[in-house]
């Protein structure tokens, strides 16, 4: 029970059926064994709503094939919990914590979910101004690639390069391509993107939460930091979740 499990095996060889039958398994061992076990303490997440619906679906019917032919154990009050259970994408499983736990984050529980035109919209406002209240700090990065292509440079980095950039936080030269002239230049284009990319992105998250929204990536990155900057949260997960499982793990 108390161990980790990695399965790896071609499309369509019954990877998710496998992670099924496990999941219903630890209910069986539980059952078996006199553990108190509840959907509460079980996770799993998978890449797509569709995949998610797909796999609740199939726990339930294995769960009605039990309490159809007498199987052992407690089925029917957990077959009555299921609409409850954590079997979602990573983003609706960071969604659920985040509105358990959201004045520990210091957000409305209530929050929307900021996509669209509505994100690209404010994306492209926070941008804009800082580049209009910036243009003595960002010169070093406009001497490279001029207004326009800056401007795109750091709009695209705030949209769609969030997570890389928090591994890499100086990416210009591959950002740059062929505009890049001496190291002098790149390392102060770094600089001057590194700065403009902190402050835009700090702008953008007072104005989502005052306003009570999350985009999706803020989902992610906003349950990450409750739980590494709060303890008692981190704590209160840990106790909870006894099993996690993970479908299409490389995507996840």
């Amino acid at each position: 029970m108390n161990k980790d499990i990695f399965v790896t095996a071609s499309a369509g060889t019954g990877k998710t059926f496998s992670l099924v039958k496990e999941y219903v398994g630890v209910f069986d061992r539980s059952f078996r064994i006199g553990e108190r076990l509840d959907v509460h303490n079980v996770v799993a997440i998978t890449f797509t709503n569709k995949a998610a619906r797909e796999m609740k679906d199939r726990v339930i019917t294995e769960i009605d094939h039990r309490i159809a032919s007498g199987y052992p154990g407690s089925w029917k009050p957990l077959r009555n919990k299921m609409s409850y259970a954590w079997i979602s994408t990573i983003h609706s499983f960071c969604e659920r914590i985040l509105r358990e736990s959201a004045l520990f984050a210091g957000i409305d529980p209530g929050f929307q979910i900021l996509s669209g035109m509505r994100r690209a919209t404010l994306e492209e406002k926070v941008v804009r101004t800082y580049f209009e209240d910036n243009l003595e700090s960002l010169e070093p990065l406009i001497q490279l690639t001029g207004l326009d292509k800056a401007f795109r440079i750091v709009k695209e980095a705030i949209s769609n390069k969030r997570h890389s950039l928090a591994l890499n936080p100086s990416p210009v030269g591959s950002l740059l391509g062929d505009s890049i002239i001496s190291d002098d230049e790149i390392i102060e284009g770094s600089k001057s993107f590194a700065a403009a990319y902190s402050e835009i992105l700090s702008d953008y998250r007072d104005r989502t939460v005052r306003s009570g929204f999350l985009d999706f990536d803020q989902l992610l990155t906003e349950t990450r930091d409750l739980l590494l900057k709060m303890p008692e949260v981190q704590e209160k997960y840990r106790d909870r979740f006894k099993f996690i499982f993970v479908d299409e793990f490389q995507d996840t």
